[in-house]
């Protein structure tokens, strides 16, 4: 017989578990028909120190046998060998297998980092402030931004401000328009300005005289995105200059970002020098709280022997060694109720680390932490993302070292991923991207946030036990096939709609090429129109769309890692001007799942029934088991 497939907890060769008790199962596959197990033994070790040895048992059972030895220690790697016995006496050996274990439930003796403010979801906000001093005779302050073709534009002129409701309109028949929300008129010409929105009623001021008092804003509609929340912010100054000298965006007293255009995220709005920002024939949004950026530098001086990170997050996160992703999951720390415990991933950067100069960085995206939930809406759990993580590095000579997350990391907001929302979507500006070993100007310390420590149920009780980081249970999510898509038309005039073939849940891979600053939307769609135009007012409220903002490379490639979409269809498009076709190169479907083993088959004389047991799904392949009652 010949022993395969073995396994500690259901993974093969895991790292970083948490179980006291780990659970064996391995498989047989013998050339002589009807040779089956009539016994087993397993034995763990530790280097060569065996730390449970089972025996032989009387047992055709080779499924979640649980470990009964020594006591495991924490991040120790063990192995383990299976024999088994057929009915005929003779005996087979496996190969060695390993598991290692986690942080085995004590703690990460790790501080929380994330934003040095307070930090909320602007998706969420709809009590704001917006003050600045500027200089220009058509000042156009944009708020509540979706993207450059959803916003509303404050047109501040010598003698009037004309309040606009801008909608591309998808949601409504692909019609665009451009909605006069009122004209107010100004006494003297103003070079300050305070914006105050709340539910119900608008405030400017210019120059501390109030303009406007009224309630103009457009309202949530049930089939169109959201637009009673801040979002993004930027200035529209295409065929216009403004220059701007002081910029502060608040809610409740928070400020959100304040900035007198040093190198903070707001001096992305334009060019800045001496204090000034100068916004000249062009059109820049911002969410003025994107994703947070975080790193530590640090030096290597000994040869190493293994290397584990041990990472979590308060939302999603990526972990990267000196640039480079340590895996291909998507949306770790994956999915719990993040109100009684987190899951912690482990993951092997042995070979990722390099003698003298190295950095450990993440980025943070909302996820289901913070951003929107379901029909939940946003901040269910927690108002702002914070990572926690340890890199334990042995080194050959016996020593070690720990590098945690301390307030000795640093921060920055000022990085590509400028917005994301697991449903809405992603913004990803090329031009922000940064090698996250260099000196940059960028970065600032970072905050202690704080210990989550007493969960709270859905009860709204105070629990008894304490809040828990647990190890990974089970796969992580990971891309499990790609499917390239085809080219269908253009309708409406420059959207190009693709068809990846497959209604699948995941992500895309975009490749283009294309000048500097040039933006693209990109929209999914599970159905299209007669006519081959994408079909999303099924998404309601959801915008389920990317953004891409290009640096001007010659080739450029584009995969949103912290969004997740539902999709057949892809259109693609310009944000807030048009494209043309020759600028996009390739458009991917990337299905993403944390299972990637077919157990089962399917099939049926109805090829519409066997279409459908091909699908792939969010998280899982349905193809284990399909119940038919004709």
């Amino acid at each position: 017989m010949i022993i395969y497939d073995m396994k500690t907890e259901d993974l093969i060769n895991p790292i970083g578990i948490d179980e006291k008790k780990p659970r064996f199962s391995w498989k047989l596959q013998s050339k002589i028909s009807g040779t089956v197990q009539t016994a087993y033994r397993i034995i763990v070790l530790s280097d060569k120190d065996t730390v449970w040895d089972s025996g032989k048992v009387t047992s055709d059972r080779s499924i979640c046998i649980e470990y009964d030895g020594r006591s495991l220690s924490a991040m120790t790697k063990y192995s383990w060998q299976v024999s088994v016995w057929d009915e005929q006496g003779n005996e087979y050996t496996s190969d060695t297998a390993d598991f290692e274990t986690g942080l085995m439930n004590n703690e990460f003796n790790a501080d929380w980092i994330g934003s040095p403010q307070e930090t909320v979801n602007t998706y969420a906000v709809d009590n704001y402030k917006i003050s600045c001093t500027f200089k220009s005779d058509n000042l156009s302050l944009v708020a509540n931004a979706r993207n450059k073709d959803n916003y509303v534009l404050f047109n501040i002129c010598k003698d009037s401000v004309s309040v606009y409701e801008i909608s591309d309109n998808a949601w409504n028949d692909n019609v665009p328009y451009k909605k006069l929300l009122g004209t107010f008129h100004v006494t003297e010409h103003a070079d300050s300005l305070e914006l105050s929105v709340n539910k119900t009623n608008v405030l400017l001021y210019l120059n501390g005289q109030k303009v406007i008092d009224e309630d103009i804003l457009p309202k949530n509609i049930i089939n169109q995105p959201r637009k009673a929340f801040l979002m993004s912010v930027g200035f529209n100054q295409l065929n216009s200059v403004a220059e701007i000298s002081h910029l502060k965006i608040e809610t409740n007293n928070l400020v959100l970002q304040e900035d007198n255009f040093e190198n903070g995220l707001l001096s992305a709005l334009g060019t800045y020098e001496n204090g000034k920002l100068t916004i000249n024939n062009a059109f820049e949004i911002i969410n003025p709280i994107p994703s947070v950026n975080l790193r530590k530098r640090f030096n290597i001086e000994k040869a190493i022997k293994s290397a584990r990170l041990y990472a979590s997050a308060q939302g999603f996160y990526n972990a990267c060694i000196n640039g480079e992703k340590v895996s291909n999951d998507f949306y770790n720390p994956g999915f719990t109720d993040y109100r009684l415990r987190i899951q912690y991933q482990t993951f092997d950067v042995t070979d990722m680390l390099a003698d003298g100069k190295n950095v450990i960085s993440a980025v943070l995206g909302r996820g289901h932490y913070s951003g929107f939930c379901g029909y939940s809406g946003a901040m269910i759990y927690g108002k702002e993302s914070s990572f926690i993580a340890m890199l334990n590095i042995v080194y050959t000579d016996g020593t070690s070292e720990v590098i945690k997350t301390d307030s000795s990391w640093e921060f920055t907001d000022k990085a590509p991923i400028s917005d994301c929302d697991y449903f809405d979507g992603e913004s990803y500006d090329a031009r922000l991207e940064y090698n996250p070993l260099a000196d940059d100007k960028r970065w600032v310390k970072c905050g202690i946030k704080q210990q989550p420590k007493k969960p709270v149920p859905t009860n709204g009780t105070l629990s008894d036990t304490d809040f828990k980081l647990t190890a990974q249970k089970g796969n992580t999510a990971k891309i499990i096939k790609n499917f390239v898509g085809k080219f269908v038309c253009e309708n409406p005039k420059n959207h190009f709609v693709y068809d990846v073939g497959q209604n699948m849940v995941g992500a895309i891979k975009l490749k283009v090429k294309g000048k500097c600053g040039q933006s693209i939307k990109i929209r999914y769609g599970e159905m299209t129109y007669k006519d081959g135009s994408i079909y999303i007012k099924n998404l309601r409220s959801a915008a389920n769309t990317d953004i891409y903002t290009l640096c001007g490379r010659d080739t450029e490639e584009f995969i949103p890692t912290f969004a997740s979409h539902g999709f057949r269809y892809v259109e693609i498009s310009g944000n807030g001007c048009d494209i043309s076709k020759d600028m996009i190169i390739s458009v991917d479907g990337l299905a993403i799942s944390n299972i990637d083993i077919v157990t089962g088959e399917f099939e049926c004389s109805n090829p519409l029934i066997n279409r459908l047991v091909e699908l792939e799904t969010d998280f899982q392949k349905v193809r284990n088991l399909i119940i038919i009652t004709c």
